[in-house]
């Protein structure tokens, strides 16, 4: 019971957070045969992040992708919220009654910054993190940590399926023999939205969603190495 909910349930939503339900990217497996490794998690499916920019690149899609997109992370101060505003006022009235415009933790972050920056106070907190004289509102999502994607599409489009068993709950059988255990489990997960035309989103050229997984957090920022590897460089230091 100890492993199975303080190490292997936990990772699973680990992994469904940081690399599949945003930025995963499916790729198929040919040529597998019994008893063969399974994908990794971040190859078994495409998160929503992945949809739009491949939606983006096809000319049959029908969501709605805003023409002067950037990559919003290279944004701050005023400039970051002027493109928010361009964003949701080019969006049809037919839709902006309380609508989400669904971004990364630290996007969010940043918009509070230069929000406060400007105006001298951020209020938003107050109001569900609104937009100033908009019915538009913020909503950060865990999984699309350092996105450079902003989207908005109201709440009930924006569709998680999960069959079989929640992931949460997703052993079903445990096997024991002699000193070995052996846990089995299973679920599925799709993500998606129910209607393209309700989905309106900034997706700027050259962003790959399933290139920012994290699969080492040492390298995430560049600013933290390991401790044989800190070494080695005081090591070279002491040496010139």
């Amino acid at each position: 019971h100890y492993i199975i909910n303080e190490h292997i349930l936990p990772k699973v939503t680990e992994d469904i957070t940081y690399a599949m339900i945003a930025k995963g990217e499916y790729e198929k497996v040919t040529g597998a045969k019994d008893g063969d490794e399974g994908s990794a998690a971040a190859k078994s499916m495409d998160g929503y992040e992945t949809l739009l920019v491949k939606g983006k690149a096809d000319a049959k899609c029908k969501m709605n992708f805003y023409k002067d997109a950037v990559d919003v992370r290279t944004l701050s101060g005023k400039e970051l919220l002027d493109y928010i505003d361009g964003f949701s006022e080019a969006i049809s009235p037919l839709f902006a009654k309380d609508l989400p415009i669904y971004c990364s933790e630290q996007f969010l972050k940043k918009y509070r910054q230069a929000d406060f920056e400007i105006n001298g106070k951020y209020t938003g907190e107050l109001v569900g993190n609104a937009l100033r004289f908009s019915k538009f509102r913020l909503v950060a999502l865990e999984s699309m940590y350092d996105s450079a994607i902003v989207f908005a599409t109201p709440k009930r489009n924006f569709i998680e399926l999960v069959d079989y068993s929640a992931a949460g709950a997703c052993i079903n059988d445990i096997q024991k023999e002699n000193y070995k255990v052996k846990i089995f489990g299973e679920y599925s997960l799709s993500v998606g939205f129910a209607i393209a035309e309700a989905v309106f989103a900034s997706v700027p050229d050259g962003y790959t969603p399933s290139e920012a997984v994290i699969t080492d957090p040492t390298a995430y920022s560049g600013k933290w190495v390991n401790g044989g590897a800190a070494a080695a460089a005081n090591d070279e230091g002491e040496g010139a």
